[in-house]
């Protein structure tokens, strides 16, 4: 079967990642609303998904890649615009279409994207226990397995699912990659990292100051997380300011960790 192609659009504005987003705010001064634009633009996909499943079916269909796998630039464009055909499609279809292909799927660069819609969806339990059953040897995927339930479940329940894994057997403060793939992906989902009551700020300085100890340029460099603070709302403000002196607090904290955290207080 030949590839779908769809007809020229328009030009347009490419679609920004949520935090370009409350950066853009900002510059027309605003204030920015990271919850808020998590809805507005699941709202947006949701519609988008609703109004065009019809040309999504055709092209997860025509896109799909069938055969044992293979890493040339074709077939790895092939399966990247049907996992984002996917995307769209898991999001009016309860990720009956997701859950196919990853019950199918005979390599992770099917099942990774079909476990994200099936975790986005909230029907990811059992997935990701099979997923990390198959995978558990290949430390690269399992770093993987960490950042996508924190980076693709409800953000409201990010923080809870944080910290469930932290006292998972494979994970460890003293594996700089891992740290980055728990933490790091908590702190880079805005609307997971920010949401209202101040949870996650709370979680990532409880770990950046255990971190500090034993890796303090990692530390240093995570806590940039924070760098943003005085974009917000008061309140946001206010408890990321709160972090930050927490941090700076820490009974022989690194010259590393104490020098960035200085520098973005006085920011």
């Amino acid at each position: 079967m030949r590839p779908l192609i769809l007809p020229s659009a328009p030009s347009v504005a490419p679609c920004r990642g949520q935090d370009e987003v409350a950066q853009a705010l900002v510059e027309l001064g605003h204030t920015p609303d990271p919850v808020a634009i998590h809805d507005a633009h699941h709202k947006l996909s949701q519609h988008l998904a609703g109004s065009g499943l019809y040309v999504l079916r055709r092209l997860y269909k025509a896109h799909s890649v069938n055969g044992p796998y293979t890493p040339d630039a074709v077939s790895c464009g092939h399966r990247a615009l049907a996992n984002l055909a996917l995307r769209y499609i898991s999001l009016v279809d309860d990720a009956a279409l997701a859950a196919e292909q990853f019950a199918a799927a005979d390599n992770m660069t099917l099942q990774m994207p079909a476990l994200g819609n099936l975790v986005r969806t909230g029907h990811g339990d059992e997935a990701v226990q099979k997923f990390y059953s198959q995978w558990r040897h290949e430390r690269l995927v399992i770093d993987k397995w960490f950042s996508l339930q924190v980076s693709s479940c409800d953000p409201t329940q990010a923080v809870a699912i944080a910290t469930a894994l932290l006292s998972h057997p494979d994970f460890t403060l003293k594996n700089p990659n891992r740290f980055r793939a728990l933490i790091g992906a908590l702190a880079m989902t805005p609307a997971a990292f920010h949401q209202p009551d101040g949870g996650a700020y709370d979680l990532v300085v409880d770990q950046l100051i255990a971190l500090d100890d034993l890796n303090p340029q990692l530390c240093a460099r995570i806590t940039t997380v924070f760098e943003t603070w005085k974009r917000y709302d008061s309140n946001r403000q206010a408890m990321m300011k709160a972090a930050l002196l927490r941090i700076a607090a820490k009974p022989k904290l690194s010259r590393d960790t104490r020098e960035m955290v200085s520098r973005l207080l006085q920011a």
